[in-house]
């Protein structure tokens, strides 16, 4: 059944190749999707049909790495989930600089690029963003083969990297297309309040209808409401430890939750993927740069160890789990005089 998922998966990929028909050539259209697609399927039909374009990959190779990144739709769709209303905030940031007489174009543009770059930040930490694709692909084919293809993808890219070095961590913001604007006038609508119908409106005949009641009908009360959910606390983000105590706390998680055999095939995958974008962060300048983050500031090695942790965690069971869940308190006992 998953050989068949998979070669479904494959022929998807081929067929939205050949559909777009628009493989990327030496300084024309690069027509690749960025991390905000809403569909993952269609984002890793794309990232393979990326792989198949930039490398050589053998079919065996082709399959890891569809069954890797079907792992990780599921987050992908969590943080554009999560990522959304900062999509959104900066395109219309971005909006009503562009539509503000009172800056200059030399501001406009420098606030403009400030926004690109904050997109260009949000689309590469997605877990599914093209320039993690490729530190995965690299760390399946090896050096050498990894090199030709970052030597393609420079020429790939020439007409928009401007004579700067490529770089595999600027992959994402390469293929962003120019900011969306948002539609002004949906903004000034929603900022503004709607007009109050008057309480008796003349019809045309000049007759004036009945008073009517406007107050809204209350709906009936519910008993034993709970009150709503407080907001969750930003998550603890700790400093990473060495990669190389990184299997430990894999280790350590299926030891606690009593993995089965499968799971623990699951988690050395997360592992593995985890671990080669690790090696791929080493060597990029902003290694140590923190980033912005729902839950605040980090440097990227950190929330890379973090998202490890979260997605070996998510593993197990809710029976496995359910054994280190907190036993509830009984209630006290009623005293009586």
């Amino acid at each position: 059944m998953y050989a068949f998922i998979v070669r479904g998966l494959v022929i998807v990929a081929s067929f939205s190749s050949g559909l777009m028909a628009q493989t990327a050539a030496p300084g024309g259209p690069v027509p690749y999707l960025t991390s905000a697609e809403p569909n993952a399927d269609k984002l890793l039909a794309d990232r393979i049909r990326f792989a198949r374009d930039m490398y050589t990959l053998d079919a065996p190779t082709t399959d890891r790495l569809i069954s890797e990144l079907r792992g990780l739709t599921s987050f992908q769709e969590k943080y554009l989930t999560e990522s959304s209303k900062s999509i959104y905030r900066i395109q219309l940031a971005g909006t009503l600089v562009t539509n503000d007489a009172n800056n200059s174009e030399t501001d406009r543009a420098a606030k403009q690029a400030r926004f690109r770059s904050q997109l260009e930040a949000i689309y590469s930490r997605a877990p599914m963003s093209l320039s993690k694709t490729t530190a995965m692909v690299d760390s399946m084919v090896g050096p050498e083969k990894a090199e030709l293809a970052h030597a393609k993808m420079a020429a790939i890219f020439a007409n928009k990297l401007n004579g700067q070095p490529f770089s595999v961590a600027k992959l994402d913001g390469l293929i962003m297309p120019p900011m969306k604007m948002i539609k002004q006038q949906d903004v000034i609508a929603q900022a503004q309040p709607k007009p109050a119908t008057p309480a008796n409106p003349i019809q045309p005949d000049g007759k004036i209808p009945p008073k009517q009641n406007l107050q809204p009908a209350m709906p009936p009360i519910a008993a034993n409401v709970p009150p709503p959910a407080p907001p969750s606390p930003p998550r603890d983000i700790k400093p990473a430890p060495p990669v190389a105590d990184w299997q430990s706390t894999v280790d350590g998680s299926a030891k606690k939750y009593k993995y089965t055999p499968e799971q623990m095939k699951v988690a050395e995958k997360v592992m593995a993927q985890c671990k080669a974008r690790a090696d791929a962060l080493k060597g990029q300048p902003d290694a140590d740069k923190p980033l912005e983050s729902k839950d605040g500031k980090h440097k990227p090695m950190d929330l890379l160890y973090d998202e490890l942790v979260q997605r070996v965690e998510a593993l197990a069971s809710s029976e496995q789990k359910a054994k280190f869940a907190p036993a509830a308190t009984p209630p006290a006992a009623p005293t009586g005089k």
